[in-house]
C-alpha cells in the first residue's frame, strides 16, 4: 500500500501544480484583455489596412491590360470582404454593448461612430466597371 501511495504521490503532484498554472494563465489571460479603447484602436486600424488593400489592388487591376484586369477582378475574393465586413460590424456591436460602451470616452466614443459609419460605406468586391 506504502508502495502505490508513493506511486500516487508524484502523478498528483503533478496535477495539482498543473491545476495551479492553468489557474494562473487563465486568471493572467483575463487581466490582460484589451480595453474596449485597444479594441477600438484595433478595429480602426484593420478597417484602414482593408481600404488601403482594396485600393491598392483596384489601382494594380488598372494598370493591367483590359483583359487581364477583368480576369483579375472576377476572381476577386469577394467572399472574404463580406466576411471581414462581417467582423466589423460584430465588432462594433460589441463596443456598443452596455459591457463596452460605458468604458468608452467621449473622443473614444465620437472614433467608434466614425468607424461604424465607415463600414456601414462597404462593400464588398471592387468596382470593375472602369476596367471595361
Amino acid at each position: 500500500m506504502e508502495n502505490t501511495l508513493a506511486l500516487l504521490e508524484k502523478p498528483m503532484k503533478t496535477i495539482l501544480l498543473l491545476t495551479i498554472a492553468i489557474a494562473a494563465g487563465i486568471t493572467t489571460a483575463q487581466a490582460q484583455s484589451p480595453t474596449p479603447g485597444e479594441r477600438l484602436s484595433d478595429l480602426e486600424s484593420r478597417i484602414s489596412q482593408f481600404n488601403s488593400a482594396k485600393e491598392k489592388f483596384a489601382v494594380g487591376l488598372a494598370q493591367l491590360p483590359p483583359t487581364l484586369g477583368e480576369i483579375g477582378c472576377g476572381a476577386y475574393p469577394v467572399k472574404s470582404d463580406e466576411e471581414a465586413i462581417a467582423a466589423f460590424q460584430r465588432e462594433i456591436a460589441a463596443l456598443e454593448a452596455p459591457k463596452s460602451a460605458p468604458n468608452l470616452s467621449q473622443d473614444e466614443a465620437a472614433r467608434l461612430a466614425v468607424q461604424k459609419d465607415a463600414v456601414s460605406k462597404l462593400s464588398p468586391g471592387i468596382d470593375c466597371s472602369s476596367l471595361r
